[in-house]
């Protein structure tokens, strides 16, 4: 599994965790998945770990979606990020038009729109399941 995409999914919500990652193992082996639950332990794991996506929720215990962001654009900014808020909001807004790349979906969202999505970014061909 040497070219597997590697992804973080960074949820306080663990259904909404559960789910995505589930969702997202449809299209193994083509990636491989890990989950946190908050900002500060992607945070710890993006540290010692490169991932090409982070799937992050904007509000999450400690540090939250929109600083993840920041500190993803300073000390990786190849990995492609997708926000994910059921609180929309302007600020996050100007962050996503502000960045190049960062994406953005409101809960609820369908997870089979998420999947074409992080495929698409990750320019993985798109599996109709």
């Amino acid at each position: 599994m040497a070219d597997a995409k590697r992804i973080l999914i960074a949820e306080d919500d663990e259904d909404i965790s559960w789910g995505i990652s589930k969702s997202l193992g449809m299209i193994r082996p083509n990636v491989q998945v890990r989950c946190v639950n908050n900002g500060a332990a992607a945070l710890q794991l993006l540290s010692s770990e490169t991932f090409d996506l982070v799937i992050s929720d904007v509000q999450m215990p400690g540090c939250d979606g929109l600083s993840l962001t920041q500190e993803i654009g300073k000390s990786s900014p190849a990995t492609k990020i997708i926000l994910i808020t059921a609180y929309g909001s302007d600020e996050v807004q100007k962050q996503v038009a502000a960045s190049a790349g960062l994406l953005y979906l409101e809960k609820p969202f369908d997870l089979r729109q998420l999947r074409e999505l992080v495929m698409q970014s990750l320019e993985m061909e798109v599996i109709r399941i």
